[in-house]
């Protein structure tokens, strides 16, 4: 494996479990057999990188049973996270399509990134009726996608 790619272990939390899975590059999901590699304990990830990658990685926690959309670069961090579950799993996710680009971009502008707002001036987005009802969906989505990842059926 090359030295200079990035792992990060996410540590998602869905219906109150936690599972550990690892991140490359920040863009894809490490498979086992076509499926999202997912451990059940920090250790046990935590090992698999030592042995596997010779390094430690570091720790995301994404906690997907909070919902709020006041944190735009939260809401954002979750949305590319399950994106990339979905890409690499080459599976459908209402967040990577088209139709959301706008709402997407709204978000990003209201994480007020230092690289896209170097100003005092905090950009805070609003969200009419139809943006709220997308913004559902996506979280929904979202839950759907982890579930199929996760292989989990229902709340536990």
């Amino acid at each position: 494996m090359n030295e200079d790619i990035t792992v990060v272990i996410i540590n998602i939390i869905l219906f109150a479990q936690s599972y550990y899975s690892i991140w490359f590059d920040y863009d894809s999901f490490l498979l086992n057999d076509n499926k999202l590699l997912v451990f059940h304990s920090f250790d046990d990830v935590q090992n698999y990188c030592m042995h596997k990658y010779n390094k430690k990685a570091n720790v995301w926690t994404l906690n997907f049973d909070e919902t709020t959309i006041s944190d735009c670069s939260l809401f954002l961090d979750k949305w590319n996270v399950v994106g990339d579950i979905a890409k690499t799993l080459n599976c459908d996710f209402v967040g990577n399509k088209d139709s959301c680009t706008n709402l997407y971009s709204k978000f990003v502008y209201g994480a007020n990134l230092p690289t896209m707002n170097n100003t005092d001036k905090k950009y805070i987005p609003s969200f009419d009726k139809e943006e709220l009802r997308q913004i559902a969906n996506v979280t929904n989505d979202m839950t759907r996608v982890l579930k199929l990842a996760l292989e989990i059926d229902a709340p536990q």
